[in-house]
């Protein structure tokens, strides 16, 4: 794939990371039906030290770009998020969560 891809190739990645199948029972759609399956959160798994790693400096520059670059309260005086915001969140990474990392997503 280009590392400029086309909208409609863009389009066809986001789909094909959308989860087609439910394979694995979910806490919250069991707590919906009226089952508290505390088995499926506790005890909670040990994560991978790498995914902790780069999942904590994501959060680091996150944190650094909310702070630093935007304005809650225009955002809830407009009720609208700038451009600059959306495109700030683009450039770190944060629009891409489920976007495989071959694709230039966090995977």
């Amino acid at each position: 794939m280009a590392s400029h891809p086309s909208y409609e190739q863009s389009k066809q990645v986001a789909e094909a990371s959308r989860e087609t199948e439910w394979s694995k029972p979910s806490f919250g759609k069991e707590l919906f039906l009226g089952n508290f399956r505390l088995d499926l959160i506790h005890p909670q798994p040990q994560p991978d030290a790498a995914a902790v790693e780069k999942g904590e400096a994501f959060l680091d520059s996150l944190r650094v770009f909310l702070t630093d670059r935007v304005d809650r309260q225009q955002i809830e005086r407009d009720a609208r998020i700038p451009d600059g915001v959306l495109q700030g969140l683009k450039e770190l990474g944060a629009l891409g969560m489920k976007i495989p990392e071959e694709y230039g997503g966090w995977g």
